[in-house]
């Protein structure tokens, strides 16, 4: 926790010294990356480590992970091969015409997303997390990796493939010789599915061939980004300039390489440049905190749970918090991936808790529960907070609902404006 609340007050502090404090408070126009953004990560981190403590909880979450990511997929499927229910406009984003995207405004986004449901989905799959239903967890994670395959999304393919390398290194040992053949199985689907799609898809081929082209492309502009932001960093090294100031800042050190619209970017395309020009050395250093701690608490959590549920459980989230890690260092995290990530970082804490509780139990031959208040409220009192939450909840929605409503008026009066202008 330690680790967390000091990266909390080292984005307070940037935001206080931010070059654009109201910006940095509320986060840009669509983008909402300020600190009332950032906060809700630990509100959320912290409401699930003390309300989350068995299996069943656990894998209710595990499976509406794996169920958005396959709905996700599945349309996202439709959407490449023309079928759409929902009028997107593609004005500002014209590549949407030909890459899926789902719901999430980007194929990229829709990649990162996928990486980490998927490596989630293998893992309890490769980890038989739910017995039983291997089969439809096996189909859901083929679904779900043709999407990924369509999106192509480079840094999303690089964050799948070092993930599911990892979690086949930590699990294979403990996987049965029947489980063996399933995820051989798999494995083979996998493989004639990407030949069959590459076969089909020229786009998908230059994708893979313009890794390797550094030089030209966008692997090009990446490289300027990551170089012109290290100019940002010198000029605001110790607290930055401020979350999500990134686009306001940076044309001020952008160089002659890079193109107008690519001078106005949001992101350098690197998670730990972003953190750092947004909260500088002192936000770069807690944050390299938090990722040593999580990387040595899932080693370890790995190495010593004896239960194969929680050793599974453990290796699944830890290799898909890894993958999503790699991909972030070529691109960047929208609300929906962050949630999911401090998901992830909440469900290590919970499983290093009950690895705890049953090596206590085991220990000492007898059932030790946490330690939680035991307390009930009367009758009365409990309907009164339920009318007090469902009060707030509503005057909540109210204030919410507002900028949501004019957003949707906004854009319509872009997209009827646009449509008068090719009819003229």
């Amino acid at each position: 926790n330690y680790p967390i609340c000091a990266l909390i007050m080292a984005n307070t502090l940037s935001v206080i010294f931010s070059i654009a404090p109201h910006l940095s408070l509320y986060g840009g126009y669509q983008r909402y990356a300020g600190l009332l953004t950032f906060l809700l990560y630990p509100l959320l981190y912290f409401v699930a480590i003390n309300n989350i403590d068995n299996k069943k909880q656990i894998n209710k979450i595990l499976a509406g992970i794996i169920i958005s990511g396959t709905l996700a997929a599945i349309y996202s499927i439709f959407q490449h091969y023309g079928i759409d229910f929902i009028r997107w406009d593609f004005t500002a984003n014209p590549v949407l015409r030909y890459r899926n995207f789902a719901s999430l405004s980007s194929p990229s986004f829709l990649g990162y997303y996928l990486t980490i449901v998927i490596i989630i989905s293998l893992g309890a799959f490769v980890c038989n997390l739910f017995s039983g239903y291997r089969i439809i967890i096996g189909i859901a994670s083929t679904l779900m990796y043709v999407s990924l395959l369509f999106t192509c999304s480079r840094a999303a393919w690089i964050g799948f493939l070092i993930g599911i390398i990892l979690v086949a290194t930590l699990a294979w040992r403990g996987i049965s010789r029947r489980g063996k053949k399933q995820i051989l199985l798999l494995m083979a689907i996998f493989i004639i599915i990407t030949i069959v799609i590459s076969l089909n898809s020229s786009t998908m081929v230059n994708r893979v061939i313009s890794m390797g082209k550094i030089k030209e492309g966008s692997v090009s502009v990446r490289l300027y980004l990551w170089q012109d932001t290290l100019k940002l960093i010198k000029n605001h090294l110790l607290l930055g300039s401020g979350p999500d100031t990134f686009q306001t800042v940076f044309p001020r050190y952008a160089s002659k390489n890079l193109t107008a619209a690519q001078r106005v970017n949001i992101s350098s395309h690197n998670e730990f440049l972003d953190k750092t020009a947004a909260t500088g050395l002192i936000g770069l250093g807690v944050y390299l905190w938090l990722v040593g701690a999580v990387f040595i608490k899932g080693i370890r959590l790995i190495r010593n749970s004896k239960d194969r549920y929680w050793q599974g459980l453990t290796i699944s989230l830890f290799s898909a918090w890894i993958g999503s890690l790699i991909q972030s260092q070529f691109g960047f995290n929208m609300v929906a991936i962050n949630l999911l990530i401090w998901i992830i970082l909440s469900l290590l804490i919970v499983i290093e808790r009950r690895v705890r509780l049953d090596e206590a139990n085991i220990k000492f031959s007898v059932v030790i529960h946490d330690d939680k208040p035991n307390f009930m409220f009367s009758q009365k009192i409990r309907w009164l907070l339920y009318l007090v939450v469902l009060i707030t909840a509503f005057l909540l929605g109210t204030v919410i609902i507002k900028p949501y409503l004019a957003d949707v008026y906004f854009k319509r009066a872009v997209f009827n404006t646009q449509n008068q202008i090719e009819e003229i």
